[in-house]
């Protein structure tokens, strides 16, 4: 294994910080950087020596492969990291923008929400991913947050409160009861709740 890559490992293994899925992704990509690294000719670079022109080299391999505005921005989120955990964060500048990195376009702006008939609806045989699917059309909630959507906590009577653990990003956030549907899926939550 090469230095770079092993010194990489070491800083990923110290470190616990976010979702088994950025872990990985971040694991990933560190990876793919110092590969990148070795091969544009940074072959004696350790992770404590990272520095602006390594950043700015990365950079513009990624852009002359012609990777998706995307694909960079989450590698300069781990480039951050890396940064940030040798005590350098301003190495990598704030600013996507000053490395050319433009902002992401969205294919579309259209809303892609679907509507979930009530037949269809019938023909999910457990109760519980029937409910969670509607907890997902009444209040917007992603799926992983309406598995675990307990109403015992959750309903707080003009507002549903999501825990940190529930969501994605690990920030808590509340949503308003608006109307009397997203009301009635609440109480039959708690109705299914207090069964089981």
């Amino acid at each position: 294994m090469r230095q770079l890559n092993h010194d990489l490992k070491l800083l990923q293994d110290d470190a616990r910080d976010g979702a088994y899925g950025t872990r990985s992704g971040r694991s990933f990509n560190l990876a793919l950087m110092a590969n990148t690294l070795h091969e544009l000719g940074y072959r004696r670079l350790r992770a404590t020596g990272l520095r602006g022109k390594h950043v700015e080299a990365l950079v513009r391999e990624w852009q002359h492969a012609g990777l998706s505005i995307g694909t960079m921005k989450n590698r300069m989120s781990h480039l951050r990291w890396w940064a940030k955990r040798i005590g350098k964060p301003n190495v990598v500048r704030a600013d996507n923008a000053s490395y050319g990195i433009g902002d992401r376009k969205r294919a579309t702006n259209e809303d892609r929400s679907r509507d979930l008939p009530d037949d269809r609806l019938a023909l999910v045989k457990d109760e519980h991913v029937r409910m969670a699917l509607r907890l997902q059309e009444q209040f917007g909630l992603r799926r992983e947050e309406a598995i675990k959507f307990s109403s015992s906590y959750a309903d707080r009577g003009s507002k549903i409160v999501l825990k940190a653990s529930w969501t994605k990003g690990g920030r808590a956030r509340e949503i308003q009861v608006l109307h009397e549907p997203q009301r009635g899926v609440l109480d039959e939550a708690r109705a299914l709740m207090w069964r089981c």
